[in-house]
C-alpha cells in the first residue's frame, strides 16, 4: 500500500525516476519492500526500500515500525536550478534527498491506512544517514503505528 501511495505522488515519482522524466511503475524497479536490494545490480538512480517489524506486541495491540531507507547516486543528488525552482515554490528544499525525504514523510504521517491509528514517525532516532555503497548516499526514516 505505501508503494500504490508514492506511485500516486506526483513529487515523490517526479525525485525518484526523474524531473520531467516518463513516468514507470516504480516498484521492483526504484521501490523495493526490502530493505536490501542487489547491489550489483545497483544503476545509477534513485531507491526506497522498506521492510515493517512489530516493534512489541500486548496481548492486545501491537506496534509496528516501517524503516524506508531512501538514497541515491550521488551524481544525481545536485538538483538543476528548474528542479530547485519547481520545488521551492512548493515549499521544499535541500538537495534530492532532502526533498524526497520531506515528501516521503508529508506523504505518509497521519494517515491511518496503515493501522488503527496515525502513522508517526518514531519519537526517537527518527531519522539518520545511510550510505550502502560508497557511490550512494540517503537517509532512513522510522515510522510506527499500531495495530491490533
Amino acid at each position: 500500500m505505501i508503494i500504490k501511495d508514492f506511485q500516486n505522488n506526483e513529487n515523490i515519482v517526479s525525485l525518484i525516476l526523474g524531473y520531467g522524466k516518463p513516468i514507470i511503475d516504480l516498484k521492483d524497479n526504484n521501490v523495493f519492500d526490502t530493505l536490501i536490494i542487489d547491489e550489483s545490480q545497483l544503476d545509477t538512480k534513485t531507491y526506497v526500500t522498506m521492510d515493517a517489524v512489530i516493534l512489541n506486541a500486548g496481548s492486545t495491540i501491537k506496534c509496528i515500525e516501517i524503516t524506508l531507507d531512501v538514497f541515491s547516486h550521488l551524481s544525481l543528488i545536485p538538483l538543476t536550478t528548474t528542479e530547485k525552482a519547481f520545488y521551492y515554490k512548493q515549499g521544499f528544499y535541500g538537495n534530492k534527498i532532502d526533498i524526497l525525504t520531506d515528501a516521503i514523510i508529508r506523504c505518509l504521517r497521519g494517515s491511518q491506512k496503515y493501522g488503527i491509528g496515525q502513522l508517526q514517525l518514531r519519537d526517537r532516532n527518527t531519522m539518520k544517514i545511510f550510505q550502502p555503497t560508497k557511490d550512494y548516499y540517503g537517509k532512513q526514516i522510522v515510522f510506527q503505528v499500531y495495530d491490533f
